[in-house]
């Protein structure tokens, strides 16, 4: 499963992936990768279950203090 997040006037984009089968997840860990487009480089981090349970706790945090 890829989640893409591209904003048309900023020069970057986000990934998110998680491999999947029919539904079950195949892989212990979430990859996250930022792509520059001006120097086509990708910068990658590698998230298990615990850190993806404090990324969803710091966004929610951010989510809260934007409204």
């Amino acid at each position: 499963m890829i989640y893409k997040f591209k904003k048309d006037d900023v020069d970057f984009e986000v990934e998110l992936i998680q491999d999947l089968d029919n539904g079950k997840v195949l892989s212990e860990h979430v990859v996250l990768s930022v792509s520059d487009f001006d120097t086509d480089e990708w910068n990658s981090i590698h998230l298990n279950k615990k850190d993806v349970y404090h990324l969803i706790g710091a966004l929610h945090l951010l989510h809260k203090e934007m409204k």
